[in-house]
Formats: C-alpha cells, sequence, structure tokens
C-alpha cells in the first residue's frame, strides 16, 4: 500500500506497533475489496481478483 500514499511513513516490522498497524490496514483492504467484489459493476474493474459464484 506505501507504494500508492506518496508521503505514507514506512513501515519498519522491527516494530511491534507498525505490525499491528500493518496488520489491521491489510485486513481492511481485503474487507473493502470483498464488499466491492460484490458488487457486479466493480467486477470487471478489480483486476486479478476471483470472485466467488453466485
Amino acid at each position: 500500500m506505501q507504494t500508492y500514499i506518496s508521503d505514507a511513513e514506512r513501515l519498519s516490522f522491527a516494530r511491534r506497533r507498525d505490525i499491528a498497524d500493518g496488520l489491521e490496514w491489510l485486513q481492511t483492504y481485503h474487507f473493502i475489496t470483498a464488499m466491492l467484489a460484490s458488487i457486479p459493476m466493480f467486477q470487471t474493474i478489480i483486476p486479478h481478483h476471483s470472485f466467488p459464484a453466485g
């Protein structure tokens, strides 16, 4: 994610707080991506994502 946020402070996995923050952001990212994937319009926009049937 840091690649897309130009002024982001780099995470250091030597710091426990950064590890916790990184995992929280990753979980949020996957939650939002899954939510968007359930909307048909976004299924053709979000690349490289396999969508569950149904």
